[in-house]
C-alpha cells in the first residue's frame, strides 16, 4: 500500500500503464524497481519531471516487474529454496534486465526485448509507460484518486485483512475458526474466507489484478513440497 499512500501524500500518482488498453497495471512506490536495477527511492526528481537514478547513469525511472507473479509465474515463490529477491525479469537473449545499459538498453544483445508478458494486460514491457500524474490529471481521465486509489478499495473487509502489519494479520488468521463467520460474499452470493489464495480470488473475479499484486506481497503460501512458508 506504500505506493498508494505516497501518491495520496504527495499528490503525484505513479503508475505502470498499458499502451494496449490505457489501464494502470501497477501502482509504483519507493520499493519498486527501475529497469536499471535500482529502487524508485534511489531516484531523484529533476526539472524535467523524470526521476534520475543517483546510483547509475539511468536518466529516468522506468518500472520493471520485480516479482515472478507479475508476469504470471506465480508458482515460483512456492518452490522450496526459491529466492524472490534474486529474481529478475529477463530479456529474450536470456539475460536479466539489469545486465543491459539503462540508457541504450543494449548489453549482451543489441537491445533489450522482454521475454515476458504483464499478467494484467498480457503485453510486453515495451508496451507500457511509467506515468507520473497529478490528482487533477487522473480525475480528468476518470481514474481513481485518494482513498479509491488504495489497494482493495472496493472490498473494505479484505482490505483491512491484507493491509495491516504482518504480525497482526497472522494473529487474526490463527484466531479464526473454520468456516469463519462473516466471510466475504463472492460475486454469486456465496461466501469465501479472506485467507483464500490470491490466485483463487483473482480467478473468481473477486479482486482486481492490482489488488492481486497487493495480496501477493503479504501472502504467505505453503511451499510446493507441503511445508509451511516458502
Amino acid at each position: 500500500a506504500e505506493a498508494a499512500e505516497l501518491a495520496i501524500q504527495t499528490g503525484t500518482y505513479i503508475s505502470w500503464r498499458s499502451r494496449k488498453n490505457g489501464e494502470d497495471c501497477c501502482r509504483v512506490g519507493p520499493s519498486h524497481k527501475c529497469f536499471c536495477g535500482h529502487y524508485y527511492r534511489d531516484h531523484k526528481d529533476t526539472k524535467k519531471g523524470f526521476p534520475k537514478c543517483m546510483k547509475c547513469p539511468c536518466k529516468a525511472f522506468d518500472y520493471v516487474p520485480s516479482r515472478p507473479e507479475e508476469i504470471g509465474e506465480w508458482w515460483l515463490p512456492r518452490r522450496k529454496g526459491f529466492n524472490v529477491h534474486s529474481w529478475r525479469a529477463k530479456c529474450q537473449c536470456g539475460q536479466p534486465h539489469d545486465a543491459h545499459d539503462p540508457v541504450t538498453r543494449s548489453g549482451p544483445c543489441a537491445r533489450f526485448v522482454s521475454a515476458y508478458l504483464c499478467i494484467v494486460c498480457d503485453s510486453h514491457q515495451e508496451e507500457h509507460d511509467t506515468v507520473f500524474e497529478s490528482e487533477a490529471e487522473r480525475v480528468a481521465l476518470g481514474k481513481p484518486v485518494g482513498a479509491d486509489y488504495m489497494p482493495l478499495a472496493s472490498m473494505p473487509q479484505l482490505q483491512q485483512m491484507v493491509i495491516r502489519p504482518p504480525e497482526e494479520r497472522k494473529k487474526a488468521i490463527k484466531g479464526r475458526r473454520a468456516p469463519p463467520q462473516g466471510a466475504l460474499p463472492g460475486p454469486s452470493g456465496t461466501s469465501s474466507a479472506p485467507e483464500e489464495s490470491p490466485e483463487v480470488l483473482l480467478a473468481a473475479g473477486k479482486i482486481t489484478t492490482q489488488d492481486y499484486f497487493q495480496m501477493i506481497k503479504n501472502y504467505d503460501p505453503p511451499s510446493l513440497d507441503g511445508n509451511e512458508g516458502g
